[in-house]
């Protein structure tokens, strides 16, 4: 059955990518020729479309995604930083299920991949070299710019993801980004990614996945930025060790592998 899983699975994201890619062409042309400065956001509802068909058309994956309501709303409110709890590399493809219109960072290699290289370039997402210090500033700098522009960035404050589902450390950068343009932090817990497919493995699992965003926060008068970092941290941990024995215990039926269902509360 997990051989059978792979195959649809594995299949499904090249064609989509291919077919995506596709249009992404076209629309990237469309705005090179007629609105330019829209061209980011042009890629990254691609993208958002591409990511929710993966997701929507994974064997065994269920999803729901709570708190939408959280989230400012475009040209309208001003933007936020966004932080991820990092389980898995299908973390940014939860992130598209909430349909927000953000960029995102992402480590150098990524950028090199075909086809997925040109477009995370084209939408604006922000590359990073780990371990590299002035990489680390230019990132920074990179999102502040789009924070100038109204645009939302999205972090994952533990810099790797979690390999046993344990919280790690959270990185200043995110929330001083939000001190340093006077943003708030929007919070967005992720379950279950890391039961979806597991790293240096190519074998999608069966998995439930949920979403919740939960309100902006904004730093306390006096409080420094090591003192919001951890103050965050608190809120993930304890909003993650709410529901990890409920969510673990809702094993997921194997049988139902070809279908899936997007409820998006």
């Amino acid at each position: 059955m997990k051989f059978i899983r792979a195959i649809v699975f594995w299949f499904n994201f090249v064609v989509f990518t291919c077919i995506l890619y596709a249009l992404l062409l076209l629309v990237v042309l469309f705005h090179e020729l007629f609105a330019k400065d829209k061209r980011s956001e042009g890629a990254h509802w691609v993208a958002t479309v591409w990511g929710r068909t993966l997701m929507a058309l994974a064997p065994g994956w269920k999803a729901r995604v709570h708190g939408l309501e959280h989230l400012p709303t475009p040209r309208k409110d001003p933007p936020v930083v966004m932080v991820a709890n990092h389980q898995s590399g299908a973390d940014i493809w939860a992130l598209y299920l909430t349909g927000a219109q953000f960029r995102w960072l992402s480590k150098a290699e990524v950028f090199k991949l075909p086809l997925i290289g040109s477009a995370m370039r084209w939408a604006g997402y922000v590359p990073i070299h780990r371990g590299d210090r002035g990489s680390h500033g230019a990132a920074l700098r990179a999102s502040g710019e789009w924070i100038k522009r109204g645009i939302s960035m999205v972090f994952f404050p533990e810099g790797t993801r979690s390999e046993d589902g344990n919280l790690k450390e959270f990185k200043p950068g995110a929330f001083r980004l939000a001190y340093e343009h006077k943003v708030a932090i929007q919070p967005i817990i992720i379950r279950g990614t890391r039961h979806m497919m597991h790293k240096k493995s190519l074998m999608p699992m069966p998995a439930q996945l949920e979403v919740e965003v939960l309100p902006p926060v904004f730093p306390g008068e006096a409080e420094s930025i090591e003192d919001f970092t951890q103050r965050i941290h608190g809120l993930f941990q304890e909003r993650l060790q709410e529901k990890m024995q409920t969510l673990e215990k809702a094993s997921p039926d194997p049988l139902q592998g070809l279908t899936q269902n997007l409820e998006l509360n």
